[in-house]
C-alpha cells in the first residue's frame, strides 16, 4: 500500500495520477463529497437521465449533494482512467445489482466498485481483479445488539460482545465492512448470507471461511469464498474500510482523489 503526504484531500494519502491500475495491482481511491462538489458547482450535468432523476427526487438537501456528488466523482474517475468523458461511461448491472463498466462494444474496460458512508466516498480500480469495498463511519450504534445476530457469525459476536459500548460499535461496523466488501465484490447480493462465514480479526489480512451456522443460500458460494482475500485498509478519515479481491493478497495503492 502505498502512503504519504500530500497537499490536497485527505491528508495522507497522495494524489491519485490519474492511470489506471495494471497487472494484479488495485487502486483505492478516495474523496469528499461535498467539498468535491463545492468546487464543482455544475458536477450534476454528469449525471446520466436516470441518475439525475435519482438525484431530484432525494428531499434532504444533504443527501441530494451527497448522492449526486458520488455519482457525478465515480463517471470522472473513471473516464480520467480511461481517456474518455464521463458522460460516455457506460454501466450495466448484474443479476443482483452489481454494475460493470463497459465500453461502447460492451467490454468490460475495467472492474470497479464504489462505497460512500456519509462525507466520504471510496472507489476500488482493478484491471483484472473482481473486487468489492465498503466504507462505514465509525459511530456508535444504538441498536448494536439487534444488528449483530442478523450479521455476525457465532465467533464474530462473541468477540465484539466482550468489548465496552464504544469499541462494540466499532468492531460491529469493522466486521460489517468486511462481510459487506465480499458480498459486493461476489456480486450476489442477499444471496450470501453475512452470518455463514466469518472473517478473522487478527490480522491485517485474511480469508474469508465458510461458517457452519446460518448457511448459504447458494452453496457453491461456499467454495468460491475460499479464492477470495479481505483486508482492511487504514483510511485518513474515522471509518472503517475494506478489500475484497479474488486471488492472493494484491498489491493495494491508495490515493486521493479529490
Amino acid at each position: 500500500m502505498v502512503a504519504g503526504t500530500a497537499d490536497t484531500r485527505p491528508p495522507g494519502w497522495p494524489a491519485w495520477n490519474g492511470q489506471a491500475p495494471d497487472g494484479d495491482a488495485i487502486d483505492i481511491l478516495w474523496v469528499e463529497l461535498e467539498a468535491w462538489a463545492h468546487e464543482r458547482p455544475e458536477h450534476t450535468r454528469l449525471l446520466a437521465p436516470a441518475e439525475h432523476a435519482r438525484w431530484a427526487a432525494i428531499r434532504e438537501p444533504l443527501a441530494r449533494t451527497r448522492f449526486g456528488a458520488a455519482r457525478a466523482w465515480l463517471r470522472t474517475m473513471l473516464a480520467r482512467a480511461s481517456t474518455t468523458e464521463p458522460t460516455a461511461v457506460r454501466f450495466e448491472r448484474g443479476p443482483h445489482g452489481k454494475p460493470a463498466w463497459l465500453d461502447p462494444r460492451g467490454v468490460p474496460v475495467l472492474q470497479f466498485n464504489l462505497s460512500r458512508s456519509g462525507p466520504y466516498a471510496v472507489l476500488a480500480l482493478a484491471s483484472r481483479a473482481a473486487l468489492g469495498v465498503d466504507v462505514e463511519v465509525l459511530r456508535e450504534l444504538p441498536d448494536c445488539d439487534e444488528l449483530e445476530p442478523l450479521v455476525l457469525a457465532p465467533n464474530e459476536r462473541a468477540r465484539v460482545a466482550a468489548l465496552d459500548v464504544v469499541e462494540r460499535s466499532r468492531e460491529f461496523l469493522r466486521c460489517w465492512t468486511r462481510k459487506e466488501a465480499v458480498s459486493k465484490g461476489l456480486g450476489t447480493g442477499l444471496a450470501l448470507d453475512p452470518r455463514a462465514f466469518e472473517i478473522g480479526a487478527e490480522a491485517r489480512f485474511a480469508w474469508a471461511s465458510a461458517e457452519a451456522s446460518g448457511g448459504l443460500a447458494q452453496p457453491d458460494l461456499a467454495r468460491e469464498l475460499t479464492e477470495w482475500s479481505v483486508r482492511d485498509v487504514e483510511p485518513p478519515a474515522p471509518c472503517a474500510l475494506a478489500l475484497a479481491a479474488r486471488g492472493h493478497a494484491p498489491h493495494v495503492r491508495c490515493w486521493s482523489a479529490a
